[in-house]
């Protein structure tokens, strides 16, 4: 898909370092619950992975704060999560408890069934929502996006659910390194192609999250966390 001419490329040449004439604005969670055209259309559709996926409702929930606010930045709806089904994880995100992943995968016999991960049959959807996205903003607002690091990934599907001190991963991180590592590493499949769909999907910007980063001990930083981070952004 083409991308639209970019009329409003503030928010790139800020990211970019590049002299502005004044900040950027956009919102990171841009739909929630203080639009009520969002309130209104997740109660007809309450699964949020229905929501994140299904093409036409994706793009619809992604343009809401363009229309009423018209913010230098447009951030598709999803999930960090999304690519886990492509790996052979099952996940559902259920209201007010967040992520599931159950069972987690913590034994080497998970890891080896795990399949590899192929954007374009894994997540097919996201050109489709992109090329909506873009016919409506016609350049007018650079489009964002966003992946789940390798340590990111593994650690939801290692917890099985949002975690506040990620404490079974880390211990997992000083008891059997080796597999985590051989985890991590297959990570790095789903981060780097879904990113990379995203970008040729016509995203101006792809931000690679790793939440509870804050939490990890030096060694964890240093040893498994950013380098299969620094890997997956160099494919």
């Amino acid at each position: 898909m083409e991308k639209s001419e970019l009329k409003n490329d503030l928010l790139v040449r800020a990211a970019r370092g590049e002299a502005i004439e004044r900040p950027p604005v956009w919102m990171m969670r841009q739909a929630g619950r203080y639009m009520k055209v969002y309130r209104e259309l997740r109660e007809k559709h309450p699964s949020f992975r229905e929501r994140s996926e299904n093409p036409e409702l994706a793009a619809e929930i992604s343009l809401q704060p363009f229309r009423a606010f018209r913010p230098d930045g447009t951030i598709l709806f999803s999930d960090i999560l999304t690519p886990l089904p492509g790996l052979g994880i099952p996940f559902d995100i259920v209201e007010s408890r967040g992520p599931i992943i159950d069972p987690p995968i913590r034994s080497a016999a998970q890891i080896e069934a795990l399949r590899e991960f192929d954007p374009e049959t894994a997540v097919p959807f996201i050109r489709q929502i992109f090329a909506a996205i873009h016919r409506e903003v016609a350049g007018r607002s650079a489009v964002l996006g966003f992946v789940g690091a390798p340590w990111t990934l593994a650690a939801y599907a290692v917890e099985g659910k949002s975690s506040k001190d990620y404490a079974v991963i880390k211990s997992m991180a000083f008891r059997e390194p080796a597999l985590l590592h051989q985890f991590l590493e297959s990570w790095r499949s789903p981060s780097s192609p879904t990113c990379a769909t995203r970008l040729r999907a016509g995203r101006r910007r792809c931000s690679c999250l790793i939440p509870g980063r804050g939490s990890c001990r030096r060694w964890i930083l240093l040893h498994l966390l950013c380098p299969t981070t620094r890997k997956s952004l160099q494919r």
